[in-house]
């Protein structure tokens, strides 16, 4: 699990630092930034995943327009220092800068990192100005010391999903032969894929998650795969309606039916994922059926060593964490420099007007807690 993040000059993020919990919900205004802390975790992973050079790209993608606005590119760099706590307690930190090359020499830039610092109980490795991460570098050649490996796999391995039910919807063609269960796509759109694979290769993890599925939807009385000829499939859902079983090919079902098959299936892909970045978790999701997902992701987070980050703008995901206030960051943007608060702080200005346990929606929505 990922303990603490430092973020220096990222997008909307000047400076940030934040302690870390199993579960992070963040909440905040439109345009303030929240999404920018799931971005740089996206980042970081990439940065362990490939080479310097195809880590940004062109025109928005490049590194000039991914440092924060506010600093000057000839004298700072993007910074990173993760700090992770699994069967050790190991810490990764680094600097990237754009440094322009001599004159005509192409291209006209180069990455350079400029200082890169990896640390344990056991090792402490500092270097500079090299063109390559030796994280990744040692990683890729299976040469990290062993009391990295584990914050370098679950680290490289960090995926962001926004969940497009359009997407999870469509037939899709399946090799019955696949012998592996592909990783769940940013948007979920291989579900079906994930699901056919896992039937036969995990067979007692998917009963696990058709279980779930049913428990949130209790009509709901099985799960199968349709054929539609060559090597195209969808899902079909069973439902039990007067007393008769009625069944409904993915076209035919609510956004919310899919989405939370989705999620239900990435909480229990915790051997392939096991920090997991989402955004906007409400979308597409009735209050009850969102309430009993953020249950079963705390107990993931609890049970099987899952990490989450969230952003939400929904109160009836607040409301579900009025008992835990430590799970929350509040994101405010001020002169163009997104900073992340614990809501914790922000309470303890209320002294003995506050009541632990009593309503967070309420105290958000009056504007007291701000992120709105």
């Amino acid at each position: 699990m990922i303990t603490q993040i430092g973020i220096r000059n990222f997008k909307s993020i000047k400076e940030a630092n934040l302690r870390c919990n199993g579960v992070n919900i963040i909440i905040g205004a439109n345009n303030s930034g929240k999404s920018n802390i799931l971005e740089s975790l996206e980042y970081y992973s990439r940065s362990l995943t490939v080479p310097l050079e195809e880590l940004f790209g062109p025109g928005p993608f490049s590194f000039s327009q991914i440092l924060h606005r506010g600093s000057d590119i000839n004298k700072e760099g993007i910074e990173m220092d993760v700090a992770f706590h699994g069967m050790y307690d190991t810490s990764h930190s680094y600097r990237i800068d754009s440094l322009r090359n001599p004159p005509r020499q192409r291209p006209k830039f180069r990455l350079e990192v400029i200082n890169e610092s990896i640390n344990s109980s056991k090792n402490h490795i500092e270097r500079d100005h090299k063109d390559f991460l030796l994280m990744r570098e040692k990683g890729v050649n299976r040469d990290l010391p062993q009391e990295f490996v584990e914050m370098y796999n679950a680290c490289r391995s960090i995926r962001k999903f926004q969940f497009v039910p359009k997407e999870i919807k469509k037939e899709r063609e399946i090799d019955p032969l696949e012998t592996n269960i592909p990783f769940l796509k940013h948007n979920g759109e291989n579900l079906v894929n994930v699901l056919f694979a896992m039937r036969d290769i995990k067979p007692q993890i998917y009963r696990e998650i058709i279980d779930d599925f049913k428990e949130i939807y209790p009509d709901v009385t099985g799960l199968s795969f349709t054929h539609l000829g060559d090597y195209r499939y969808a899902l079909e859902f069973s439902r039990e309606i007067n007393k008769d079983n009625w069944s409904f090919l993915s076209p035919q079902v609510s956004d919310g039916f899919v989405i939370t098959l989705a999620i239900l299936t990435l909480i229990h892909l915790h051997q392939t994922n096991r920090i997991i970045l989402i955004e906007e978790l409400e979308n597409g999701l009735n209050p009850l059926t969102l309430s009993k997902i953020l249950k079963k992701i705390l107990i993931a987070s609890d049970a099987c060593d899952m990490q989450f980050f969230i952003t939400t703008h929904s109160p009836v995901l607040l409301d579900c964490l009025n008992t835990f206030p430590e799970l929350v960051f509040v994101c405010e943007q001020r002169d163009g420099q997104s900073e992340y608060i614990p809501l914790t702080e922000v309470l303890k200005k209320f002294r003995d007007d506050y009541t632990p346990g009593e309503s967070l929606v309420e105290l958000w929505l009056e504007g007291l807690i701000g992120g709105l």
